[in-house]
């Protein structure tokens, strides 16, 4: 802005000119400091986080089906209860946890992409 400024009239012109620019930036930033707060709320840094972890290359596939496999030992586990004394309850045992994990590896990518659909229904 390089107006030539001759009378007062013309002063108080470029005054007001600069004083509604001075309005226009303090909302833009006002705004930019708005969404910068946002993204840094704990909720949103991890939603930020899990869609990174989900979306991306097969590294990351492979830990979510790493993840599925632990879930469904750990639910087994946790399905049979305590300590088994008998080798007859025990082999029943292995074998279901044996079933459970093929049935897992063979079903990975559907269960992996139902996680993602429920995860991004969940963060979204």
């Amino acid at each position: 802005m390089s107006i030539e400024i001759r009378t007062t009239e013309d002063l108080k012109s470029a005054i007001r000119e600069l004083e509604g620019l001075q309005k226009i930036q303090a909302k833009i930033l006002k705004d930019e400091i708005h969404e910068k707060w946002q993204s840094l709320k704990p909720l949103n840094l991890l939603k930020r986080t899990v869609s990174n972890a989900i979306s991306g290359s097969s590294a990351k596939t492979n830990l979510v089906r790493a993840g599925i496999g632990m879930g469904v030992g750990l639910l087994t586990k946790r399905l049979i209860g305590g300590p088994v004394n008998s080798l007859l309850k025990n082999a029943a045992i292995n074998g279901l946890k044996f079933a459970a994990s093929a049935l897992v590896a063979r079903k990975a990518e559907g269960i992996a992409v139902k996680g993602k659909n429920l995860l991004s229904r969940i963060f979204s």
